[in-house]
């Protein structure tokens, strides 16, 4: 199917993201929780550095009862509050991303993320930044929902923005703890966004690097909302098709412009693609 994604060229060139971490309370978390906050400052650093315009929340993937369902752990932690004073504002992540492990043992991270958007997307998205969902979880998502419909409940809340990506850190293969399950519900969603899948027993340093990383490209280049057919693509600025300048990452499915050919400030760059056929899986 033909398919047309708008975007315009930022004033500041400094992207906006609005990051949704989802972290498993269930009763064998607590090494990863640690993990994770321990090595936060390789995630964020490099947001800091280039002056990201960032909105980031927790939430558990304990969906037992409706106030614990989606719920905020903590408040809502923004790059104001890291510029008023950075130590504070990592020491509040590394405080809310450790959060237990006395929640249900029937993990529903997509259904709790869907959820936290439905109930506190009023205070967390912003209409103009790209939404990132990082999942965190040693065993299955149990949600009772499928992916796709899940998929489709979280896109909703952007719009048409080809702006939504899910990275996932879970079990990827058994390696005999005896109570994990491999976690093929969020890999699958992180596939159909360009997201990237981490195994959780790889050293968190380097799992926090990369998807920091990933980001950061996303916002300083202009994503496909779907994976386009090879040869199809077509780049316009304002109206005018563009032969050169431009090279198109379809692993993260950017379009990515070289330094001379970068769009000028608020002219509208157009992508024209046909797009593959989704495998669609329960």
């Amino acid at each position: 199917s033909a398919i047309v994604d708008r975007h315009t060229q930022n004033t500041e060139q400094v992207g906006k993201v609005d990051i949704l971490w989802v972290m498993d309370n269930s009763g064998s978390m607590g090494n990863e929780q640690d993990a994770l906050a321990r090595n936060f400052d390789a995630f964020i650093n490099g947001f800091l550095a280039k002056g990201i315009d960032f909105r980031m929340a927790i939430t558990t993937t304990d969906a037992s009862s409706r106030s614990r369902d989606g719920r905020l752990i903590g408040r809502v932690l923004t790059s104001a509050d890291a510029l008023a004073n950075e130590v504070a504002f990592k020491n509040d992540f590394k405080t809310y991303i450790r959060v237990g492990t006395g929640g249900s043992g029937i993990e529903k991270g997509l259904h709790s993320s869907l959820t936290f958007l439905a109930v506190n997307g009023g205070i967390f998205l912003r209409p103009d930044a790209k939404l990132v969902i990082v999942y965190v979880s040693d065993e299955e998502d149990q949600s009772p929902e499928s992916v796709n419909a899940l998929l489709a409940g979280i896109k909703g809340f952007k719009g048409t923005v080809a702006g939504v990506r899910a990275y996932s850190i879970v079990t990827t293969e058994l390696i005999g703890n005896q109570w994990e399950t491999i976690g093929n519900r969020y890999m699958n969603l992180s596939n159909q966004t360009a997201g990237v899948v981490s195994s959780i027993h790889e050293d968190f340093f380097q799992i926090l690097t990369n998807i920091g990383d990933r980001i950061l490209d996303l916002l300083e280049n202009f994503a496909t909302s779907k994976d386009p057919i090879s040869g199809s693509l077509d780049v316009s600025i304002n109206g005018v098709v563009q032969n050169q300048g431009w090279s198109f990452d379809a692993a993260d499915r950017l379009v990515k412009f070289e330094s001379n050919y970068v769009p000028a400030p608020g002219t509208q760059i157009e992508i024209n693609y046909q797009a593959c056929q989704q495998g669609v899986s329960p």
